[in-house]
């Protein structure tokens, strides 16, 4: 009866931990589905000024902005953002838009519309407009890239203008960039010729684990002259001088 009695003992205390795992499983799967949910981020008028007295560098940046719309998992969200700054004798300026998606547990991500405006002066050069825009950008698709740029630089006056398809892949070691075309407009004493048009159309890949460049040039033509040609170059160690 003694032995009877102590064996019952024995089943009672071991059945919670036969419960144990299941319990550990539900709180592990309520943890794992978390969510965020924003209303809304505004951040206006930011500043950071930075000061080196020791090298002589002064940083600046002024009336940083950003505006994040209403924000969920798996839902478009429109960000914005502008920022204005100086770095000793140089002045720029950024601001732009983009549509983001996040996908639940930070798995992967997806943007759209993405549109950035900069402007940058110093001494020498004057950078009025430099414009990207994508209409969208996901690893292992085609996104269509699309550029300009005016201003003057080494005393030459500048309008450029372009597009192409960039992909670029989920490892980030491959980065293609096909049908790449330049419509441009070059002004200034040092050219052989002022005005120079320019006009090009190629495709360019960059392997950056082998770093190999491959270039190939369909169409090249500034004013009067046509050209065409293919090139691949294999970027080597720098090596070190002791």
């Amino acid at each position: 009866n003694i032995d009877a009695l102590t064996k019952a003992q024995t089943q009672q205390a071991e059945q919670p931990n036969d419960t144990a795992p299941d319990q550990s499983g539900e709180s592990q799967s309520a943890g794992s589905d978390w969510s965020i949910n924003l209303a809304g981020v505004t951040v206006s008028n930011g500043s950071l000024e930075i000061q080196d007295k020791q090298a002589g560098n002064y940083t600046k940046l002024y009336d940083v902005s950003l505006n994040l719309s209403e924000f969920a998992f798996d839902s478009w969200t429109t960000a914005d953002f502008g920022v204005k700054g100086e770095m000793n004798d140089q002045k720029f300026t950024a601001e732009g838009k983009a549509d983001f998606k996040l996908a639940k547990g930070l798995a992967s991500y997806a943007l759209k519309n993405i549109n950035v405006d900069a402007t940058y002066t110093d001494p020498n050069n004057t950078i009025e407009s430099a414009k990207i825009g994508l209409d969208t950008f996901e690893f292992d698709k085609v996104n269509n890239l699309s550029y300009a740029l005016q201003g003057s630089a080494a005393g030459m006056k500048l309008d450029m203008q372009g597009g192409g398809q960039l992909t670029v892949d989920q490892a980030i070691s491959k980065v293609l960039l096909n049908k790449l075309t330049l419509k441009s407009s070059f002004e200034g004493d040092a050219l052989p010729q002022s005005p120079m048009k320019v006009d090009m159309v190629s495709d360019l890949s960059f392997d950056l684990n082998k770093s190999h460049l491959s270039f190939i040039l369909e169409k090249l033509t500034a004013n009067a002259i046509a050209l065409d040609g293919k090139a691949d170059v294999t970027l080597g160690d720098i090596p070190k001088i002791r």
